[in-house]
């Protein structure tokens, strides 16, 4: 590949990324939906056995191993990520993933830290449903787009333990250009995962159902954002075209060593 071809391929590149627009769409209309058929509150209603004034899967073993273990998994792949920049400064056999693993770490910090529980849950106010009048406590209920008086005590929207849950959908953005089978498979496994975190909290009283959607939309959207800046497929295409030229330079290796 010469100079000018792999301009040309990197221009290609960086035009095939992740869609922002659509899913922004997709978001900001299903939300429209929940307001219009009230699902926040008749959900949580459904879940609330209002005789015994206690929400029929608290306290649920499964759920609360969910709700305790769950987060650890987003927050491996984070440190991990974070070590794994820093250390490639100094270790050569890390340099290649350098990358990617600012990619990773930088959605994790932008995403469900800064975003998700230190502006949005620190600041927004809204009461969860546990603290709602309707369900035995005092706050009266508030749309998500209804900041609330009590930021430092209600912190419903978003949801902090579905955004680690959806994190794990970034490991799947590496792989978006490269190979998109892998990519669909390892974003369906991080959306279950997020899906299943999302529900444990629903279920339990701890979160409304748009507080998990907007979890999941300021994830995927943090995704999206940082591919665009920082192209964590970048390095391995750059290491593609580097031993194309390397194979264009020897002209006497067999097909079969260039391939392997």
């Amino acid at each position: 590949m010469t100079g000018t071809e792999r301009e040309v391929a990197g221009e290609r590149t960086r035009a095939d990324c992740p869609p922002i627009v659509w899913p922004l769409g997709a978001f900001v209309t299903t939300t429209v939906l929940l307001a219009v058929c009230g699902v926040d509150l008749g959900l949580s209603q459904s879940l609330f056995d209002a005789n015994s004034g206690t929400w029929y899967f608290e306290r649920t073993h499964f759920l609360d191993f969910v709700d305790h273990v769950g987060p650890y998994a987003g927050i491996a792949i984070g440190v991990g990520a974070l070590a794994t920049f820093v250390l490639g400064f100094w270790v050569p056999r890390l340099e290649h993933h350098r990358l990617p693993a600012l990619f990773l770490a930088l959605v994790a910090i932008v995403g469900p830290f800064l975003i998700v529980n230190a502006i949005g849950k620190g600041s927004w106010g809204r009461p969860r449903p546990n603290n709602l009048a309707e369900f035995g406590a005092e706050a009266e209920y508030r749309e998500f787009w209804s900041p609330g008086t009590q930021p430092g005590i209600h912190k419903s929207f978003p949801s902090g333990h579905a955004s680690i849950g959806f994190y794990l959908v970034a490991p799947a953005f590496l792989f978006y250009r490269r190979n998109r089978r892998r990519f669909a498979l390892l974003f369906s496994a991080g959306l279950a995962y997020g899906t299943m975190m999302s529900a444990s909290r629903v279920l339990q009283g701890s979160h409304f159902v748009t507080d998990v959607l907007w979890a999941a939309g300021v994830v995927y959207l943090t995704c999206a954002v940082l591919y665009r800046v920082i192209d964590p497929e970048g390095a391995a295409d750059s290491e593609r075209a580097d031993e194309s030229d390397s194979a264009d330079d020897q002209p006497g290796r067999s097909a079969l060593e260039i391939a392997a």
